[in-house]
């Protein structure tokens, strides 16, 4: 552990390990002031508990002070109080990430009725979501209509794309919270993205147009399976990518970029896309 250094208005002006400390016995006139460190990592009384965390992770600390503006210190972090913030934390990202509104309480002390609100006030926005997918399907009745074997592929489509996001969302939303990805990384993130997009389209649509070419009247219009296939997945990659980083920038957890608010999204456009190349190509 550590020991800090204040003045005599309590003003935090260096840190002397218990290392030092005891190898300095055989040097006992020696003061503290000598031997201290005055670089200190500190954290700032109104700092989030987040940011503390990370810090005590990237500088490998036991501990680290608090101080106020002025410097002053007000009390110390352990590790172990670390150790809580983080499983926390980590425990908030997971309930926002399944689109959950985070417990305050344990599973089995948390009310019915709160616990109810807290899945239920997301469970609305993403049917609110799923009706403008329900609208989609509706706008092209007639297309769905001149070609009904297209409805077949609509569940593998959706899910193709909505995954692949989710997919996505979930590794930069975890790589964010966990201090490997910064914002600034969004090219990188984005052509990795991409690359991968690609990679997984193109498995999916080898195994779609062999399905499709046993349902499509020709080869041809079997086609429209793998062609929408690699499109939905590049689209679902880059949103479920591009998403979190946004909520980032904007101050926000990207953790509340949930997986099923992310594929809601994609799910939509999806259907657009899908019925787009059909026109196009039948």
């Amino acid at each position: 552990y550590y020991l800090y250094v204040v003045d005599d208005d309590s003003l935090l002006r260096g840190i002397v390990s218990t290392r030092q400390l005891v190898s300095s016995l055989s040097h006992p006139e020696r003061t503290l002031g000598e031997m201290m460190e005055t670089d200190v990592v500190v954290a700032e009384v109104d700092e989030d508990q987040e940011s503390v965390a990370e810090k005590v992770e990237r500088f490998n600390l036991l501990a680290i002070p608090v101080v106020d503006s002025g410097r002053q210190l007000l009390g110390i972090i352990t590790h172990d109080d670390v150790i809580d913030v983080v499983r926390e934390e980590l425990t908030e990202d997971v309930h926002r990430i399944a689109a959950v509104e985070p417990l305050e309480e344990d599973y089995l002390r948390i009310g019915l009725l709160t616990l109810s609100w807290k899945r239920g006030i997301w469970l609305i926005i993403l049917f609110f979501a799923a009706l403008l997918t329900a609208f989609a399907l509706e706008h092209y009745h007639t297309e769905l209509s001149a070609y009904i074997w297209l409805v077949s592929f609509i569940p593998l489509i959706i899910s193709a794309g909505g995954n692949s996001g989710s997919q996505s969302a979930t590794l930069v939303i975890t790589a964010l919270t966990s201090g490997q990805l910064e914002v600034s990384d969004w090219r990188t993130v984005i052509r990795r993205e991409i690359v991968v997009s690609l990679v997984l389209g193109s498995f999916l649509s080898v195994i779609g147009y062999g399905v499709a070419i046993f349902l499509a009247p020709t080869p041809f219009a079997a086609l429209v399976i793998p062609s929408t296939l690699m499109a939905v997945i590049i689209v679902g990659c880059f949103f479920g990518a591009l998403l979190p980083l946004i909520f980032q920038q904007l101050g926000l957890d990207p953790a509340m970029m949930s997986n099923p608010f992310v594929a809601g999204i994609v799910d939509i456009m999806g259907i657009v896309i899908y019925i787009n190349i059909a026109r196009a190509m039948l």
